[in-house]
């Protein structure tokens, strides 16, 4: 079953194109994981706020993704110095 998620990030004042450049990377290097479909980087109109949205094969592909290098790195390292909050939802495809 396809996992949709969808993570809105706050960037810290003065921190936008670092985090910007940090997701434009986790792109990059997320698209090409096996179970990965979809990996969009949007810019909100509200400074410092982006939307990502995600689409994986399955809820092992998004354990996976979790488990990768690139996600401890930029995600679990280098982030909670960028952002002030992260607000994630996940669900289940169902149309």
């Amino acid at each position: 079953m396809l996992i949709g998620v969808a993570v809105v990030w706050y960037a810290l004042p003065g921190c936008e194109h670092e985090v910007e450049a940090l997701l434009l990377e986790m792109r990059e290097l997320t698209v090409r994981e096996p179970g990965c479909r979809y990996y969009w980087v949007h810019r909100l109109a509200f400074a410092g706020q982006f939307l990502l949205y995600e689409q994986y094969d399955d809820l092992a592909a998004v354990r996976a993704h979790h488990a990768t290098e690139h996600y401890r790195r930029l995600v679990r390292g280098r982030a909670p110095g960028l952002v002030r909050e992260r607000r994630i939802v996940r669900g289940e495809l169902i149309a």
